[in-house]
């Protein structure tokens, strides 16, 4: 079994992936921009609240199983190994540790301005904090179950990964002269995922599609069409997307398999700020979705804008 059939963590700028298919990985597509410092921080943040129950521990997880943050170090320390034997380019400037202590400053606060704005958004959803909507579990058990605490173990692999997104984040903040706006059209694509062990709780589950791009970055945009994502247990998520500026979400089957609720998390994930443009309809979601914010519309809903984000 694979680890992903691609994942991609630099800076994304245009990107086309269209009419692929993975087959037997724990991961499908998963696209990551190179600057995730917030987001890291943001995922730090939720962290604390997923090793505990509570109204956030939800949304924590969430957030976590869709940043992949192990996945992410993992693959960096190998690539570094591979580039170690191969040419150099020149040495890119050294970040002073003035510098280093400013980015950081910026990036906790973004961060946890970030997760409260996050939680408080939430919290105001319909039912207070969010779960799966969707078909549940009758049993309160069942319920329970999925919003479970992170284990301590998998806590702790989780921390160091964040530590380690955060120093590559930092390190393309201060090298990268020519930013490039992530664009990226995902359409076509057909994922099926390996079932991950029934009690794999010191590892974070896989992903079927995912974009992973940064808060306070507001140049975002993803338009995911078309594609069928199947999942083999409840605990991974076939789809999210964290952090986009524009989204547009239209025509995709994303569909979790396989019996048992322990750890369950929603099918689709979508992770904005309030200022997002944002639109996920005509999908096929099973069993749930998370997505924060909720849709405000005052359009009537005979109008056209009822069925668009116009504005």
């Amino acid at each position: 079994m694979l680890g992903a059939g691609v994942v991609t963590f630099s800076q994304l700028g245009q990107l086309r992936c269209a009419n692929n298919r993975v087959v037997a990985c724990r991961t499908g597509l998963y696209f990551a921009h190179s600057n995730l410092a917030a987001a890291s921080a943001v995922a730090r943040q939720g962290l604390a609240a997923a090793t505990q129950p509570g109204p956030n521990a939800a949304l924590a997880l969430a957030v976590n199983n869709s940043m992949q943050a192990p996945m992410l170090a993992s693959t960096a320390d190998s690539v570094a190994q591979i580039v170690a034997r191969m040419p150099q380019p020149p040495t890119a400037p050294v970040v002073s540790e003035t510098a280093r202590r400013v980015l950081l400053q910026d990036i906790t606060a973004r961060g946890a301005e970030a997760w409260r704005a996050l939680a408080a958004s939430a919290a105001t959803q319909p039912g207070g904090a969010p779960a799966p909507a969707g078909p549940q579990p009758a049993t309160g058990a069942g319920a329970a179950a999925a919003a479970a605490p992170i284990a301590r173990e998998l806590s702790e692999t989780i921390a160091k990964s964040l530590d380690m997104v955060q120093e590559i984040a930092i390190t393309a903040e201060a090298a990268v002269a020519i930013k490039a706006a992530p664009v990226l059209h995902i359409s076509g694509n057909d994922v099926s995922l390996a079932s991950i062990e029934a009690n794999a709780t010191t590892t974070v589950p896989g992903i079927g599609i995912a974009v992973v791009l940064s808060p306070r970055d507001e140049s975002g945009t993803v338009l995911l069409t078309a594609n069928r994502v199947l999942t083999a247990d409840a605990r991974t998520i076939a789809a999210a997307l964290l952090y986009p500026a524009v989204a547009a979400v239209t025509g995709n089957a994303f569909v979790q398999t396989g019996a048992g609720t322990q750890g369950a998390a929603p099918a689709f994930v979508s992770i904005a700020e309030p200022i997002a443009r944002i639109e996920v309809m005509a999908n096929v979601i099973i069993d749930g979705a998370l997505i924060v914010p909720a849709r405000a519309t005052s359009a009537p809903a005979t109008s056209w804008n009822f069925l668009n984000t116009v504005g």
